[in-house]
């Protein structure tokens, strides 16, 4: 029996969270019925938007764990993981095809050195790659497309 290409509406799509240059996590995944209007819906934009307030809710859990943990080095020296000279960022890519859909990039520097330098996110991919699909595969009546009489696709 012969193995056949099926590509039928299925497209290949890459999810990568960096710390700078550094990878942090990347997950190759297929969507169904690939929309493209939905890449320039407002859809899509809060989709990431979503994405970003789970890794920073997530981060930011880290954090109060970590200051909790060592209270007393913050007592004695408020520049116990000090940022002062940091100009770190976290950068979210969607890919489809190695082409960039989807970029978000903000300042990592909020987050205490430690917990910054071991971001674990594996626990949300599964969700994460969930929105997208749904998102990227949402049928043209279920996108916004227009915002303030500006047609976005």
């Amino acid at each position: 029996m012969e193995k056949t290409n099926s590509t039928r509406d299925t497209q290949q799509f890459e999810f990568k969270m960096l710390l700078n240059n550094n990878i942090i996590i990347q997950r190759l995944f297929s969507v169904n019925n690939f929309n493209r209007n939905a890449v320039n819906s407002l859809n899509f934009k809060e989709t990431v938007d979503y994405i970003q307030d789970i890794i920073d809710n997530h981060l930011k859990e880290k954090t109060l764990n970590y200051m909790f943990d060592n209270f007393y080095e913050f007592e004695r020296d408020p520049n116990f993981d000090s940022n002062k000279n940091s100009v770190d960022k976290f950068i979210m890519e969607i890919r489809k095809d190695n082409q960039l859909i989807g970029y978000r990039e903000w300042s990592a520097t909020i987050y205490p050195s430690a917990v910054r330098h071991s971001v674990d996110i594996r626990g949300h991919i599964f969700h994460i790659i969930k929105d997208l699909q749904k998102t990227l595969s949402e049928s043209n009546k279920k996108l916004v497309t227009k915002y303030l009489e500006y047609k976005l696709v």
